[in-house]
Order: C-alpha cells, then structure tokens, then sequence
C-alpha cells in the first residue's frame, strides 16, 4: 500500500512503533534502506524506476533520484554511494552529493532484486531472480566473483559482520562467510519463514562486539527476529497485512 512503518528498536525494551510514511502515493514499496552517512535517512525504491530519500524524524522528502523505467527492487547506501538493483538487471551506483548514477554495472542474467555492500565498501553484492548472487569490485566496476544459490530468487541480501545474509523465494535465509571464499556457506538455513523471504535488516545494540538482532520478513509470519550473534529466535514482530516487502535499520 506505499506505506512505510518506522520502528523503535535499541535492545532496551520491545520494538515499538513510532510513525508511519506514506512516500510513494499509494504505489508498492519494494526495497528501503537506511543511509550509511549516520543521518536519520532511509532510501525507499519501487515502480518507476524511483528512488526516493526520506528523514525519518521529520517525515521530509529530502531528494528524488529517477534511474528510468524499471522497478527498483533492491538498494543499500554506504556514507557517499547508494546502490540499486533493477529488473532490467542492471545495478546502478549512485553519488548522494551530486544526486546523480556514476556507473551501471551489467552482469546478471536476470532481473537484479538486491544489493549489499560488504565490508569497508570495495565490494558489492547484488543477487538476481535466478538465484545468483554476483560480488562486484567497486574499484574496477567488474565482476569479482559469484555465489550459486539453489535457483530461488534472492529477494534481499544485508551485510552484517562477518556475515552476508541472503533472503530467497524458497523462504530460506542463507549465511555466507565471503571474506573466506565467494563460496563459503556458513548456514544454510539460518531461519525458514512460511512463505517467500523479501527483506532483511539488522540493528546493533551496543556493548559487547556483534551484539543485536537481526530482522527478516516476507509474505507471511510477521517479522521474524533472531539474536546475534548467536542467531537464536526471538519473539517475532507483527507484520503489514500482506507481508512485509522492505526493511531498513
């Protein structure tokens, strides 16, 4: 429904609802993230080819990026650059000074539905509905390597030291250690949720290194929560009536 929650979660109490956006005038939120610049914004992206930069304290449309006709189904920001990933399976590399798309990276085979940044940013990782995740050198532009899934789409993917998460239609979250080998799985199902998997996000809670929790949701259960690092279930979160499509933290 275009509707965007904003939640509070610090590891003190239970998640409690805060706001809620409406960015898109009534059109589907496909895929959010929050700036890696240590602002209070979030990227929301979905039809249209639209990505639009919102402050989550004041609700205030802060900028608009168009990047053409096809639908943006995946994003994430590091503090200078904003990654998308489209259906016309191109991921596009954004600078957020000047609002404008400094490359286009071609090498999926198939529609592009999400993107991650891992480590100190030299590399990206976008995953596609074929399954495939390809990791980008950003410094060259090119692929560095590849990771082969089960042929699931990968609707989302989130990098969260040492870890790179993976979301699939099949339902399954996937752990990769890709500092190891672009073929490291570490967990092949860190959780499995009753229908497709869409999003996920994770919030650090402070004190001792890799405390914090991560969060993946989909068409169905609500928002399911695990504890980090030792990826334990926690209770869950409600959810949108209709699944949840995007999360940002």
């Amino acid at each position: 429904d275009g509707r965007v929650d904003v939640w509070e979660a610090d590891g003190r109490r239970e998640p409690r609802p805060l706001k809620a956006l409406a960015p898109s005038g009534g059109r589907g939120v496909q895929c959010a993230c929050a700036l890696g610049d240590g602002t209070a914004g979030v990227c929301v992206g979905g039809s249209a080819g639209l990505l639009r930069v919102y402050d989550t304290a004041s609700g205030r449309l802060r900028l608009e990026l168009a990047g053409g006709d096809a639908c943006v189904w995946g994003v994430d920001a590091t503090r200078k650059l904003l990654a998308s990933a489209s259906d016309d399976r191109a991921v596009r590399l954004w600078d957020l000074r000047s609002q404008r798309a400094v490359a286009r990276l071609a090498g999926h085979r198939a529609p592009a539905l999400s993107a991650a940044w891992v480590g100190n940013g030299e590399v990206l990782a976008s995953g596609d509905a074929d399954g495939t995740i390809v990791c980008w050198d950003v410094r060259r532009l090119a692929v560095d390597g590849t990771i082969d899934g089960d042929g699931a789409a990968v609707h989302a993917l989130h990098w969260r030291e040492p870890l790179l998460f993976a979301a699939a239609a099949s339902g399954v979250v996937r752990a990769y250690d890709v500092r190891l080998s672009y073929r490291a799985l570490v967990d092949d199902e860190v959780c499995a949720l009753g229908g497709e998997a869409w999003a996920l996000a994770s919030v650090d809670h402070g004190g001792r290194a890799g405390r914090g929790e991560l969060f993946c949701a989909g068409e169905s259960d609500g928002l399911r929560r695990l504890a980090l690092p030792s990826l334990v279930e926690m209770a869950p979160l409600g959810g949108h009536e209709g699944g949840t499509a995007a999360l940002a933290a």
